[in-house]
């Protein structure tokens, strides 16, 4: 790949660098004249008109929503890409996510700095105390209400995923576009060298993305899922899907090899209960993944909780977990680092 120039030298910016990586980064480019001259990172800020002169010999990229930048080069025929969404994404490109999906996997089996700073929390399922918006704030006082008002907690949710297309798989669903998912993946066939078929269950499986990549490769995949469309299109791909809660699967004890369970425990009553399920329906030396929004940096309506580091090591330790890795990562390919918390857990 060639290396780049970056237009937007602010924050958008900086972020961009260090997931495109520093070392490919040549010159930021800026229409501000305080920036020009100057550096960022220690990378070079120029002009819009010194980069006409050389950008052909580099990948453009935008940092962000730049409407005078976007509007400058398209006046002036320059081919740019975008850092997020759909069209032209820079990390869409398939040698890219090849490229960073490697560095991934390698942060996954050498970089163990996080687990140094986890440590156990007394309470492990507290819930939000500043809120999305008022629906979300209702949400979480009806789930702290417990069993006696989960039936106003399911008619809520209806109301909140009314406009959601169950039928259709949602843009961040897609294995192509999420780094986690493919990590998994990545992991799992390193497990089995050997071309051992496993028994893989993911929980709270959607449309079942990952589980037709890993169904393809010779597993045997199962799901849970609690929508019914959602199921329903699962088992029509040839999974073997329930319908069902992800604390309360009805899965014999003792019968995967790997679990799966991402974006989910920010949505639940009750996280400690699924990492129970996990623990129970997983074989001794079984792996979890797991994977959650970091804090606040991804959020909406129907999170219920923010967690951190240290949350998820207290939920997995305290089941008797052995914690394998915990990383953060970015959630979707796009130019935002690290908004996701992935967790590989062993059962003892």
């Amino acid at each position: 790949m060639r290396d780049s120039i970056i237009l937007g030298a602010g924050e958008k910016g900086y972020s961009l660098v260090q997931r495109v990586g520093r070392e490919r980064v040549r010159y930021f480019c800026d229409n501000s004249e305080k920036k020009v001259g100057g550096t960022l990172m220690g990378i070079p800020i120029i002009p819009f008109d010194s980069m006409r002169k050389i950008w052909n010999q580099y990948e453009i990229i935008l940092s962000t929503n730049i409407e005078d930048m976007r509007r400058q080069l398209e006046a002036a025929h320059i081919n740019f890409w975008e850092s997020g969404g759909f069209r032209h994404n820079y990390f869409l490109q398939e040698e890219v996510k090849a490229e960073l999906d490697e560095k991934l996997m390698e942060r996954f089996l050498y970089d163990k700095d996080l687990l140094s700073f986890m440590f156990e929390r007394e309470k492990e399922n507290g819930y939000r105390l500043q809120y999305y918006n008022d629906e979300n704030r209702r949400l979480v006082e009806l789930m702290r209400g417990g069993v006696e008002k989960q039936e106003r907690v399911l008619e809520l949710l209806k109301v909140l995923y009314a406009d959601d297309r169950e039928m259709q798989v949602q843009f961040d669903e897609w294995y192509d576009i999420r780094p986690g998912l493919r990590l998994i993946d990545h992991i799992i066939c390193l497990e089995r060298e050997s071309g051992k078929s496993a028994r893989i269950c993911d929980l709270a499986c959607g449309h079942g993305e990952l589980l037709l990549r890993l169904k393809e490769k010779g597993h045997r995949v199962f799901g849970v899922e609690i929508n019914e469309n959602r199921m329903q299109y699962c088992k029509e791909k040839g999974i073997q899907c329930r319908k069902g809660s992800v604390d309360q699967t009805g899965y014999e004890n003792d019968l995967f090899d790997y679990i799966i369970c991402t974006e989910c425990l920010e949505h639940v009553a009750n996280p400690s209960d699924v990492v129970k399920e996990i623990n129970r329906i997983l074989i001794n030396k079984g792996m979890a993944f797991v994977t959650v929004p970091y804090g606040y940096t991804c959020d909406c309506n129907t999170h219920v909780r923010q967690l951190d580091i240290s949350d998820m090591y207290t939920l997995f330790i305290k089941e008797g977990f052995i914690i394998k890795n915990i990383l953060r990562i970015p959630y979707i390919d796009t130019n935002i680092q690290n908004n996701s918390i992935f967790l590989c857990a062993m059962k003892k």
